[in-house]
């Protein structure tokens, strides 16, 4: 019954190996309810583990979950939006935390927890683009410094390998994001440059910026691209959204890192990159952009759909 605590100081491989994998998520609606088991599902279909599944109502009692997790022999847990991660800060020094489903930055969370975030790696992104439009060689970004600095630092790598200049703007809010989407939009090269759309509610809105930045780009012919999985649809070339199953599967690698490592397991949030692809084809004929059926194979969803 032990076994939970001993692991979360590196207990030995023996006893690691009979401990499960304890999920917690929340009591929601669908479709959400179906997010969660999707991923969920991922787990199981990684991992040889028990895994044991705890649904959290709105408020968490701690003594409850801690007596669950030893009751199940829990070696980590796996924590799914932002219900399961509030519960899971009552974990603190008790067992490894993995969280998931959520969006979350290096920031979010003090340094006891690891996880993946929903912010998808821009690496995954640029590969994209590369094969769709050879042509760009500019990616311009407005960021929100205090959100995604994290995301610009591992795009700045991710361009370097693809050769392509990242021209990065600063925004605090949605003021400062709208005035200087309309300077890039009066001095872009739509030849050379392209837009990428982060998810980042400080610098661009559904309401008002999001539908300027469609307009002017579908005027002016310049490609934008979004980290939002809702944007292809309304008009950018490709956007991208979680492959639940596949995310699972990582989270439980994750979290048997965490058992296995013990005290050598290093806490860190990652970027989503089990990801699928939607593309606006409507977009891409606007823009001369040919899609073959090879490439139009490796998108999971075309818009507008027939």
């Amino acid at each position: 019954m032990v076994c939970g605590l001993l692991l979360a100081h590196g207990a030995a491989s023996a006893v690691a190996a009979d401990s499960s994998l304890a999920v917690l998520y929340p009591d929601v609606r669908e479709p959400y309810r179906s997010v969660f088991q999707e991923i969920i599902g991922g787990i199981q279909g990684q991992t040889d583990r028990d895994v044991r599944q705890y649904v959290l109502s709105k408020e968490a009692d701690a003594k409850a979950l801690r007596s669950w997790l030893k009751d199940v022999n829990a070696g980590s847990v796996v924590a799914l939006g932002s219900r399961g991660i509030n519960a899971a800060q009552l974990l603190k020094g008790y067992l490894p935390v993995i969280s998931g489903a959520l969006m979350l930055t290096p920031n979010t969370l003090d340094n006891t927890v690891s996880g993946i975030s929903l912010a998808a790696d821009p690496a995954v992104l640029f590969n994209r683009l590369a094969l769709l439009a050879p042509y760009v060689r500019r990616i311009h970004v407005i960021y929100n410094p205090e959100h995604n600095s994290w995301l610009v630092e591992l795009a700045k790598a991710a361009a370097t390998d693809h050769e392509y200049e990242l021209v990065i703007h600063a925004a605090e809010d949605l003021k400062q994001s709208a005035r200087m989407y309309q300077e890039i939009f009066e001095t872009i090269d739509p030849h050379v440059a392209a837009i990428w759309i982060p998810v980042d509610s400080n610098t661009v809105d559904e309401k008002v910026i999001l539908p300027l930045i469609l307009k002017e780009s579908w005027d002016r012919g310049i490609l934008v691209f979004s980290s939002n999985p809702a944007h292809a649809k309304k008009g950018a070339l490709f956007s991208i959204y979680p492959d639940n199953d596949a995310l699972g599967r990582s989270l439980a690698r994750m979290a048997e890192r965490s058992i296995i490592e013990g005290h050598d397991f290093v806490p860190g949030i990652e970027p989503l990159s089990d990801v699928r692809l939607a593309l606006n084809r409507r977009t891409a004929d606007h823009l001369g952009i040919n899609i073959s059926k090879e490439l139009q194979a490796q998108f999971d969803l075309i818009f507008p759909t027939p």
